[in-house]
């Protein structure tokens, strides 16, 4: 009967001249009448030229602590763009704040699905912060399901097509983790490029891009360029360049151990980002000068990491979350032979970027849940899953290594780190029928 109601009253609006504004106020209206929990919704733009014909920002009553209400509340955002109340619904499972989709919903496979979308921002990022929780308490990957599994079961009465949730990198861990705690929620789980990292610090991620990213030629290169830049007579050169073109001051500048590292990472978000042709024109050759070398690494990467800096407070829970449950990535350092001999130091790249208040946070690192997903769910279960990784992102070092008959795990060749399966130029048509149709059999 109510949900009758609800059609009657979006018919009734879709035919006034109001148009766009009355559909996206009529479904605030609707959120906040029908889901307590909803203490406010907002008409957002941008949903129209997508199929949708509404979309609103929210802000949804959460349990800091699911198991003790005690713990009291804080408001989580969420952004819900509806199609049709029949028709399935993406819940795109943040691990951030939710910063771009506020504006620009847009997302393939709910496109290829003609699905409804609920971005749901992770507790503590963006404008879902929970108060005075100075020591980090509730910030797990359980709470993070409770909460999704809050959200999914406010909404379901409403939304009543099968549910799909998705995300790519750290939201599509999210994901997994949800069905983790929560496996009855959601008719299928897709994430893409999402690694899972078995330590503290973590060397697959870094030993992949080394050993299996791009092609052997591209291999051989990067090899020959570390060969060049890793030594400290050029790092020596590098800082001078910085300051002489750049306007570092000597403060400025990161150590040796820093550079290797920063030098490193900006390989290796080339891998993850651009495409083999791209690399092609980014990446110089092994026999470059200097000068094309210095540009290279000033490119994308800061070469310098000024200690404590934490001005933009929605990148630091990342940070905590590494070193208290989900691990951090590192590389192989003791494989580059460029290194010894040198002043390298490995302790100094991997010590904590926390603030020295959080310091105690690595050395109570536990990741029990992560070890559970790799070892006995994604293993044994039957929930249908989807894991999506691209051949030369680095960050596919940390796809699992046994999975259950019902668990799929798909490498696209071309791919780069996003789930942008419209792109040709990162997924090709077959791919992408691949995992539309992969969604689309467990939908039945």
């Amino acid at each position: 009967m109510r949900k009758n109601l609800i059609r009657l009253v979006l018919a009734v609006v879709c035919f006034s001249a109001a148009g766009w504004t009355a559909w996206a106020q009529t479904l605030s209206e609707i959120l906040k009448k029908e889901i307590p929990q909803v203490v406010t919704a907002q008409d957002t733009d941008g949903g129209d030229d997508l199929g949708f014909v509404a979309c609103s920002k929210i802000q949804f009553r959460q349990q800091v602590d699911a198991s003790d209400p005690s713990a009291g509340t804080f408001l989580q955002e969420a952004v819900v763009c509806l199609r049709d109340w029949d028709a399935p619904t993406l819940f795109y499972t943040r691990g951030y704040a939710n910063d771009t989709f506020e504006d620009n919903p847009e997302n393939d496979l709910a496109k290829n699905l003609k699905s409804n979308i609920v971005y749901v921002e992770h507790r503590y990022f963006g404008h879902s912060k929970v108060a005075g929780d100075k020591k980090w308490k509730y910030l797990t990957i359980r709470r993070s399901a409770d909460d999704l599994h809050a959200i999914y079961t406010a909404f379901k009465d409403l939304f009543q097509g099968p549910w799909v949730s998705t995300g790519t990198s750290k939201d599509g861990e999210t994901a997994v983790y949800y069905t983790y705690f929560y496996p009855d929620d959601m008719t299928v789980t897709t994430a893409f490029c999402s690694p899972f990292l078995k330590a503290k610090q973590d060397d697959r991620i870094g030993r992949y891009l080394l050993e299996q990213s791009g092609s052997k030629e591209e291999r051989e290169n990067m090899h020959a360029l570390l060969d060049r830049m890793l030594t400290e007579d050029f790092y020596h050169q590098h800082c001078a360049y910085l300051t002489r073109n750049k306007g570092f001051k000597k403060d400025d500048l990161s150590e040796y151990s820093i550079y290797v590292e920063s030098t490193l990472n900006a390989f290796f978000h080339e891998f993850s980002h651009s495409t083999a042709a791209e690399r092609r024109s980014i990446i110089p050759h092994a026999k470059a000068s200097e000068s094309e070398l210095n540009n290279f690494l000033g490119k994308d990467i800061p070469d310098a990491r000024p200690d404590g800096d934490h001005d933009d407070y929605d990148d630091y829970p990342y940070t905590v979350q590494l070193y208290k449950e989900m691990g951090c990535y590192t590389y192989p350092f003791e494989n580059l032979s460029v290194l010894k001999g040198t002043s390298f130091s490995r302790k100094e790249v991997e010590e904590p970027d926390l603030e020295d208040e959080d310091m105690w946070i690595a050395d109570k690192f536990d990741n029990r849940v992560v070890k559970a997903v790799l070892n006995k769910f994604l293993p044994k279960t039957d929930c249908p899953i989807l894991l999506v990784y691209s051949k030369d992102d680095p960050w596919t070092g940390g796809r699992p290594e046994k999975v259950s008959p019902s668990v799929k795990i798909l490498i696209n060749p071309n791919g780069v780190h996003d789930d942008d399966i419209n792109e040709l130029r990162h997924y090709s048509a077959s791919v992408r029928k691949e995992i539309v149709d992969f969604v689309r059999e467990n939908l039945r």
